[in-house]
């Protein structure tokens, strides 16, 4: 066993140096991902935030146009009304 283990001892030292550089390599690839993760958290903050402000926009507008709709209507009732009112007195009047 001491003979095999002798022979496996250069193939140890080398797996344990690949082991090395391969965790090297996975802390800086570790340190790049986080700090692009940093990156996108503050763009969807700032893509949050935009949608965010872009929906208050909508639903403010959303209301204007309610009010407006509201008001065309109220108008085309008024209209009607007055059409019909107008049309009873000139059959009166004839």
């Amino acid at each position: 066993m001491q003979k095999d283990l002798q022979e496996l001892q250069p193939k140890l030292e080398q797996t344990s140096q690949e082991t090395e550089e391969l965790i090297g390599i996975i802390e800086r690839e570790t340190a790049e991902v986080e700090a692009v993760k940093r990156v996108v958290e503050q763009d969807e903050a700032v893509a949050n935030k935009a949608a965010t402000e872009a929906q208050a926009i909508k639903v403010r507008e959303g209301g204007r146009e309610g009010g407006r709709e509201a008001g065309r209507q109220a108008g085309r009732q008024a209209g009607r009304q007055a059409g019909r009112q107008a049309g009873r007195q000139a059959g009166r009047q004839r």
